[in-house]
């Protein structure tokens, strides 16, 4: 279930974890999250949801309409999955609090858990009223491998995603024309993703 649509409309209960990011490009650690979700996170829907502006003007690799084309088709093959295009309808820099209101106005009666990587929960108390989301969207933590810690109590953390890093694909993905993309390149971004960068030329440096 996925596409370009709104949050509202159909108000009936819902346990609906929120999967937000850049998605700059998304790779399978991403599929992975979702699947997860959806498996053992007592959810209904995972609503997986692109960031239209970085808060602090960090600039993306991809214009947004990609990373959305992108996402859609990252996502295509899991059911009981949307790919929304809200941050762009609300415009302006993505803030989680805002999006989770939005969501929770348009479908008051939904529950919601914010669907998180353990890298970025450790940034999230720096975020934008961190501890109205908590209230709002309890996170739903799953695991990366380079960021677990035994200590650490949540029962969550027992499952580990590998820790693929955005910031090395969009780096490989500059550095190498499609016919020379590395193994591990192939291996982490889905087939579809990586054949939408192409026929698009995107993170190229050379236009």
């Amino acid at each position: 279930m996925t596409g370009e649509e709104r949050t509202d409309g159909d108000d009936s209960p819902g346990r609906i974890a929120v999967f937000g990011g850049s998605f700059d490009p998304p790779h399978v650690a991403h599929v992975m999250a979702v699947a997860w979700a959806l498996g053992a996170g007592a959810i209904d829907e995972v609503w997986v949801i692109p960031a239209f502006e970085h808060p602090l003007g960090k600039v993306a690799g991809a214009p947004f309409a990609d990373r959305y084309e992108m996402t859609r088709l990252a996502m295509a093959d899991l059911r009981r999955v949307r790919v929304l295009d809200l941050e762009r309808r609300l415009g302006g820099g993505s803030r989680t609090l805002r999006t989770v209101e939005t969501i929770l106005r348009e479908r008051p009666r939904a529950r919601l858990r914010l669907l998180i990587g353990s890298d970025l929960l450790r940034e999230a108390p720096r975020w934008h009223r961190w501890e109205r989301i908590v209230a709002l969207a309890p996170p739903l933590v799953v695991g990366r491998a380079d960021h677990v810690h035994a200590s650490d109590p949540r029962d969550e953390q027992r499952v580990v995603l590998p820790p693929i890093s955005s910031t090395e694909v969009r780096a490989a993905l500059r550095q190498h024309a499609p016919t020379a993309w590395p193994a591990w390149l192939r291996a982490v971004v889905p087939a579809a993703v990586l054949s939408h960068i192409e026929a698009h030329a995107l993170y190229r440096e050379h236009p």
